[in-house]
């Protein structure tokens, strides 16, 4: 049964005849996704028609008729059902035609209309959020703080808690684009996000916000499905801290000390394959004598050197030679670093197996003395920094 096409085409015709093609979705509508029940839509509407007419504005940046609340499920079943009928019930769908005041604006309508639909994912809804903050910043020429955004926000009809805010930021601004596993984004949601962020603030004292975010990315993004919270949750599982006066931090707590204090970024990359817990991305170069020797002290660390070879710790290391072992991989690591067999010597394995019983003190004490050892710099190395 097709839908009847007098009423619709009248109606139009009452607007202006303005066809389905020339009505734009709005542009900074964050809505992509496709609905889940899109089939069930097209085939309410080829039935009925159009029930509710599309909301549409003139946007004087774009200089098109778009979308100013919602309806870009109906837009395009429209443009479907014309090309497969050439009806022009859809081909001129009943329109409303509303003022334009500001993308802010627009940018709370369709949002308040797909929430109240429950179209939005709850990415979506995230990036919408960072964008209304960003026309808020271009509006106000201030950069609202959370509960202003949110006073805001309700006050335009999107009543919002600033928890939620806090949430969708921290998925919109340090998660989400950095991660290439779909499944994750578009299931995602605030019970997991804010799980995420209380296992970031209880691992704090032993990793930095920006590794936790970073390794979170590299774990999510190593499954091509599926990820759950639980799975999420057991690789960041760290044994029980010692409450004895005589605990000592981990190695790769050491680790992370080392590359917070001296300025190394995306130096120390967690791990499976070791049991250190992290492996450490040697540099085809490095810039100074100095960085190449706290390179060499990291992996030295991690136990990569203590022949725990394998593909997987190679591949992480960033070292793509072919039949490396044990034997040979601290020659490899020694070139790449450009350091000497007189280097070396000075700097023996056993050295550094003890390094984990040390504090970070301790380690700092143990860098500075390889440094005046070498007697190429006799500043002490807490004062140097690298980029």
């Amino acid at each position: 049964m097709r839908a009847p096409t007098k009423l619709t085409t009248m109606q139009s015709s009452e607007q202006g005849q303005i066809s389905c093609f020339d009505i734009e979705v709005f542009h900074l509508n964050q809505r992509r996704s496709r609905n889940p029940k899109y089939d069930e839509i097209k085939e309410s509407v080829r039935c009925k028609g159009i029930q509710d007419p599309l909301h549409i504005v003139f946007h004087p940046g774009q200089q098109k008729w778009v979308l100013s609340q919602g309806g870009q499920t109906r837009l395009l079943i429209c443009r479907e059902l014309y090309k497969e009928t050439q009806d022009d019930s859809y081909l001129y769908p009943p329109l409303t035609k509303q003022k334009f005041t500001s993308d802010l604006d627009l940018s709370i309508r369709h949002l308040v209309e797909n929430n109240l639909r429950g179209d939005n994912t709850f990415l979506e809804t995230a990036n919408a959020v960072l964008n209304i903050r960003r026309l808020l910043v271009e509006s106000l020429g201030a950069d609202p703080t959370q509960d202003d955004l949110a006073n805001e926000m309700s006050s335009r009809g999107m009543p919002i808690r600033r928890q939620s805010i806090t949430a969708m930021l921290y998925l919109a601004e340090e998660l989400s684009p950095y991660i290439t596993n779909q499944f994750f984004l578009d299931s995602v949601s605030r019970k997991v996000i804010d799980t995420l962020r209380s296992l970031r603030n209880e691992l704090v004292d032993v990793k930095p916000h920006s590794q936790f975010d970073s390794e979170l990315v590299t774990f999510i993004n190593a499954h091509n499905g599926s990820v759950s919270l639980k799975q999420i949750q057991a690789h960041f599982q760290t044994p029980e801290k010692d409450s004895t006066p005589t605990s000592r931090p981990s190695n790769r707590a050491i680790a992370t000390n080392v590359l917070e204090s001296f300025g190394l970024a995306d130096v120390v990359l967690g791990t499976d394959n070791l049991p250190s817990g992290y492996v450490v991305a040697v540099p085809q170069h490095t810039e100074s004598p100095l960085e190449a020797e706290v390179y060499f002290l990291l992996v030295s660390l991690s136990g990569a050197l203590d022949g725990q070879v394998t593909p997987e710790v190679l591949e992480e290391m960033g070292i793509d030679e072919t039949c490396v072992d044990a034997e040979n991989l601290v020659s490899i690591v020694r070139d790449r670093l450009n350091l000497t067999s007189a280097d070396l010597s000075i700097l023996p394995s056993k050295v550094f197996c003890h390094a984990s019983e040390e504090g970070f003190e301790s380690l700092i004490r143990l860098i500075v003395g390889v440094r005046t050892s070498l007697q190429s710099n006799n500043q002490p190395l807490e004062n140097q920094r690298w980029r």
